[in-house]
């Protein structure tokens, strides 16, 4: 499992002589195979799973390796695992999905991939609220909302990058001003503390003086 961690071609070809079961688990469940899907090591992967490998073997959580690709944002992980026909809407123990975890990192174009594969973008989570759009809405992942709100309408692919791009643009000049406002009230409690104590400066000098 070390070989695939580090992404040694040779050594994990030198190793398949020696493997007995190439799905053996660790202690928390993960095989090699999702090990190297977990580091990114796509070559490695598409090594093992030449040599059997088990795709959607889930992990002690009921994490797939596409899911663990998707929660880590291995986006050439990503599409190796889908042009391989993995399991899109597996669930874990929670019942989160990988389009879930995809939400949750916020990788538009992971999303957009899931989607294109058939990923249920009105899954709920065991916990009969969570879904792929609170999610992506809970950490702000804005133009992944707006690309699942797309897909509940059954257009991923219609003009969503300019339409992005122009949302974009509106969030980052409402958040300008509303930074400005934020910066604005300070500076004018400041300014009018400020003119205060010149101007009792000033009497106390006139005062002082006359």
């Amino acid at each position: 499992m070390s070989a695939c961690q580090s992404g040694n071609i040779d050594i994990v070809n030198l190793l398949f002589s020696n493997i007995i079961d190439i799905d053996k688990a660790n202690s928390n469940g993960s095989t090699a195979f999702s090990i190297a899907c977990s580091m990114g090591q796509t070559k490695v992967a598409v090594l093992l799973l030449t040599h059997g490998a088990d795709i959607n073997k889930a992990n002690s959580d009921g994490w797939t390796p596409l899911k663990i690709a998707c929660q880590v944002g291995n986006q050439d992980t990503v599409n190796m695992l889908l042009r391989n026909e993995a399991s899109v809407n597996i669930e874990d123990k929670d019942g989160w999905t990988a389009l879930m975890s995809a939400c949750k990192n916020g990788n538009r174009e992971i999303v957009q991939s899931l989607l294109e594969n058939k990923a249920d973008v009105e899954y709920t989570a065991h916990d009969g609220s969570t879904t792929p759009i609170k999610i992506a809405r809970k950490f702000s992942h804005r133009r992944v909302e707006r690309l699942l709100k797309r897909a509940l309408k059954g257009s991923i692919n219609d003009g969503g990058d300019e339409e992005d791009d122009q949302e974009d643009d509106e969030d980052d000049e409402d958040s300008n001003r509303r930074r400005i406002d934020r910066i604005s009230l300070p500076f004018q409690l400041t300014f009018l503390t400020t003119v205060m104590k010149m101007m009792t400066m000033t009497v106390t000098i006139y005062r002082l003086v006359f």
